[in-house]
């Protein structure tokens, strides 16, 4: 009886809290191994699935860049900053030698761009801020410093596509047009071209950037843009755009095509040679026949059709058939015909203006008065070159300084703002440290319970003998 009852005591005791600890304590050394690698292997899962959803990313703005936030660039052409994330753009960037290992493939499946407006709290339609978000997946780059080099090389594009434009402008295309000109009047037009593209090109700087004041040097006789320790002079765009004017007119710049008008000077480039032999005199000569003939040919012809139309007309009308005369037909021929007599009273106008002494008929008695001076022949023509000769050395100086002002005016604009002191943040993913804490209370939690059931296991095992044991004592 008393065996039963001691039996019974035993197999009715409940589990305490020392016995399940005994249990564990009994078998730590598994406890250990497993919570070490159920630890490393929840750190390592962990780590790398996580991984996938990590992302880089930079939030950024081209400040006062000109013209990208108006959606282009500064030669005019279309900018678009979804085409940051183009893979034109990406094979761009990655011909760098240092980004050979990316994937472009890959990174078009993760990176993306966002547009963010921000508005005033109280008036929802006042725009206060514009920025970008551009992201991409860690596993896409080697390092954190590659990724960051890849996106800054990328944000950067669009200002070095504007300064490469930059670098490669000029505004001196129009000289080349002054050098050709074989005649004054050409010549003047070119000039003028060239002073209305300075004078409005200050302008347009002055409605861009303000009258503002900028450093000049004096190098070989012309200013350009300077550093504050290499400064000579100091002026504002207007004060510029006003000494061109004044040293402009110091030549009766506004004035010399009339003064050209009246004296029908000829623009002399061999002066070694005052004859009628001179390829010069001779260009005159060969433009005055040549239009003079060509207006006479062309009323000839004019003239022909007009004679044409004239007998067609007089067939109809004597046909007899009254309805006829008043056909379309009919009036299409007087119409053609009235054309055709316009025109011939038009060159007949311009061969008069040709051979007058306002047109080239002027030019050539001109030439006739110059040619019987010998000697002193065309002195004047050769001094009114020589005046458009020192305008075009002057304008050859100020578009050199206006380029230079203009191109450090545009690249001290050029711009990124970084929202983030690093430039790259990273998004996503789980912390290593709360990782570690995962893993850690994972391993030990495994790693107990295993312990603990082994523990169990051998103490069961054990309950029996201990048994017996009590049973024969008893």
């Amino acid at each position: 009886m008393n065996n039963n009852e001691n039996t019974t005591i035993v197999e009715d005791e409940g589990v305490s809290l020392g016995e399940i600890f005994s249990w564990i304590w009994r078998k730590k050394i598994l406890g250990l191994i497993v919570f070490l690698a159920v630890a490393l292997v929840s750190f390592l899962a962990i780590y790398f699935i996580g991984n996938r959803s990590v992302q880089y990313t930079v939030s950024f703005d081209y400040g006062n860049t000109p013209r990208l936030e108006e959606g282009s660039h500064l030669d005019g052409s279309t900018f678009n900053y979804l085409s940051l994330i183009s893979r034109e753009s990406l094979n761009e960037v990655k011909s760098n030698e240092e980004f050979a290992s990316i994937d472009v493939n890959e990174l078009l499946k993760s990176i993306s761009i966002t547009e963010t407006n921000v508005y005033d709290s109280t008036n929802t339609t006042q725009l206060v801020d514009n920025y970008y978000i551009l992201s991409a997946n860690v596993s896409n780059f080697s390092s954190d410093e590659q990724a960051r080099n890849f996106f800054l090389a990328l944000i950067n594009s669009p200002i070095d596509y504007n300064q490469t434009y930059l670098t490669a402008l000029n505004f001196e295309s129009g000289f080349s047009l002054i050098e050709q000109s074989r005649t004054y009047e050409d010549e003047l037009t070119y000039i003028n071209n060239q002073v209305n593209l300075i004078i409005n090109g200050y302008n347009s700087l002055i409605g861009e950037f303000g009258d503002v004041s900028v450093l000049l040097s004096n190098a070989n006789g012309n200013y350009i843009m300077s550093s504050y320790e290499e400064a000579t002079s100091y002026f504002t765009l207007s004060q510029i755009q006003s000494n061109i004017n004044i040293t402009l007119n110091s030549y009766n710049y506004n004035y010399l095509s009339d003064i050209l008008a009246s004296n029908n000077y000829i623009k002399i480039s061999d002066t070694s040679d005052l004859t009628a032999n001179n390829p010069d005199i001779i260009y005159y000569q060969t433009m005055y026949n040549s239009r003079v003939n060509a207006l006479i040919k062309a009323n000839k012809e004019l003239q022909a059709q007009v004679d044409a139309l004239t007998q067609q007309i007089n067939e109809v009308l004597n046909s007899g058939n009254g309805n006829i005369i008043d056909s379309a037909a009919l009036q299409s021929l007087i119409e053609r015909r009235s054309n055709f007599q316009e025109q011939i009273v038009n060159n007949k106008n311009d061969l008069k203006i040709i051979q007058g002494e306002d047109g080239l008929g002027g030019i050539l008695n001109h030439i006739t008065d110059e040619l019987a001076k010998g000697e002193e022949a065309f002195k004047a023509d050769i001094a009114f070159g020589t005046t458009l000769d020192e305008i075009v050395t002057l304008l050859e100086n100020e578009t050199s300084t206006y380029t230079s002002i203009y191109k450090s005016l545009y690249a001290n604009r050029f711009n990124v703002n970084y929202r983030n002191a690093g430039i790259i943040d990273t998004t996503g993913g789980i912390s290593l440290i709360i990782n570690l804490a995962i893993s850690v209370v994972l391993g030990l939690i495994v790693g107990a319970v295993v312990a603990g059931i082994v523990g169990y296991n051998d103490t069961k095992k054990d309950k029996p003998k201990k048994i017996k044991e009590v049973e024969l004592k008893a």
